[in-house]
């Protein structure tokens, strides 16, 4: 069961944002596509970095998408994916969650975590979602009631726990999920979206893992089926890497965002 209600009683939400100097270049991320980085005030008064891919059309609101990161890792590890979906017309944010990346500060560092503080930081970074979702809605550009919510891996319950209590979300990728993460129980998770769009990509020898999530989400709904699986060649960091994927979430994503006679 999810450690949410009980961690995150009581907080009054209270969201800013400021526009901050681009900072040194990552090697890890894709190539060729202009973002806006700024800092992100989450409702406890953490600073997060982030990436703001404004949508080319400006002429019109663009629906929005929000990325998430694996634990561990940055945002760095979505560009591809943000550089993708932002080519089909989407405004894309990619944060650093708190205690990665470039959010992280010498008191709050996932790598010095041990596992019990791992699985809080892993739920109060909720609040990062919150504070990305609160971020877009001042956007003039974004059109605030169609975001969609992408996750990797452990991001996926991050991406699947706020989707359910954001009536905004139109679709929901997890990309390489897993059941148990810090604490999250996907399948209880995945279930509470209750017939939301959702795409699951994954490797091939991770088929039977995605089938559970699935298998539970549709028996929790009534026989609802409202999850796809795409199997894929590519695992791990190649996946991450791989173009074909990142060209498929974006065909899904658009698929779905973009009603046909406002597709670019």
């Amino acid at each position: 069961m999810s450690l949410i209600p009980t961690l995150l009683l009581g907080f009054t939400p209270s969201f800013a944002a400021v526009a901050t100097p681009p900072p040194p270049a990552d090697p890890s991320r894709g190539k060729g596509v202009e973002c806006e980085k700024v800092r992100i005030q989450t409702e406890d008064r953490l600073q997060l970095a982030a990436d703001f891919y404004a949508p080319k059309n400006t002429r019109t609101r663009a629906p929005a998408a929000i990325l998430i990161h694996d634990a561990g890792g940055n945002r760095g590890q979505m560009s591809l994916f943000a550089e993708r979906l932002h080519g089909q017309g989407l405004a894309v944010l990619v944060i650093d969650l708190r205690g990665h990346g470039e959010s992280k500060t010498e008191d709050n560092d996932w790598a010095r975590l041990d596992e019990g503080a791992r699985t809080r930081q892993w739920a109060y970074a909720t609040r990062d979602i919150e504070a990305g979702t609160a971020w877009l809605k001042a956007r003039r550009e974004v059109h605030t009631a169609n975001l969609t919510m992408v996750g990797l891996r452990a991001g996926c319950a991050l991406a699947a726990n706020h989707s359910a209590r954001d009536d905004n979300v139109r679709a929901v990728v997890l990309i390489e999920p897993m059941t148990e993460q810090f604490g999250f129980d996907l399948k209880t998770e995945v279930a509470a979206l209750a017939g939301l769009e959702t795409k699951v990509f994954t490797h091939r020898d991770k088929q039977q893992e995605a089938e559970v999530i699935l298998s539970s989400a549709t028996a929790a709904n009534e026989g609802l089926e409202f999850i796809e699986i795409d199997l894929c060649k590519s695992r791990g960091e190649e996946l991450l890497h791989d173009r074909r994927v990142a060209a498929d979430v974006a065909k899904w994503v658009q698929d779905r965002v973009f009603p046909k006679k406002g597709r670019r």
